[in-house]
């Protein structure tokens, strides 16, 4: 099946069970949450949509150790502004977004129209929300990896990670 899509928001790849995970947007349809595997024997990949339309709007995807996913909101559109933030789910039920459950609501106040778009992880459980606007000069950090708080930071300060897993923690 070929769909229509605007752009790709994410691509993320979980070693531990060899999927790839995309994430895209913007519009509609065109918002797809797809998982992929590449089968070196047959030199093949296959893929699955597990959700489209504008809730799978995402900006990012993770997943853990224990095989839960973290998925951050993109959504701009009004009817959805209340529904901004961070969502957990085991991976399994990643086409279910029923079982998708809040670990962080992003407050209307706090965050305006300014969309969540990307989380980073550690090794100890620490967990960083960035806003897809850094000059706001806010980020906000969860070091018990649920429980974010707004952190202040400079609007000049360039902020980059490394693609990959963290072993410094």
């Amino acid at each position: 099946v070929v769909r229509s899509i605007r752009h790709i928001h994410r691509v993320y790849y979980h070693a531990k069970t060899n999927y790839w995970y995309v994430t895209t947007g913007d519009e509609g349809s065109e918002c797809m949450l797809i998982r992929g595997r590449y089968d070196v024997a047959t030199d093949k990949w296959s893929w699955k949509i597990l959700g489209s339309g504008i809730e799978y709007k995402f900006g990012n995807i993770m997943i853990d150790d224990n095989n839960i996913a973290y998925l951050v909101t993109d959504y701009t559109d009004p009817s959805l502004q209340d529904k901004k933030g961070v969502y957990r789910v085991h991976a399994k039920y990643l086409d279910d977004i029923t079982k998708y459950r809040y670990v962080y609501r992003c407050d209307r106040t706090e965050w305006g129209n300014i969309a969540p778009v990307s989380l980073l992880m550690d090794n100890n459980g620490n967990k960083v929300l960035l806003p897809d606007y850094l000059g706001a000069g806010w980020i906000w950090v969860a070091r018990d990896g649920v429980n974010f708080q707004k952190v202040k930071v400079s609007p000049n300060v360039l902020l980059t990670y490394t693609i990959g897993e963290n072993y410094n923690g």
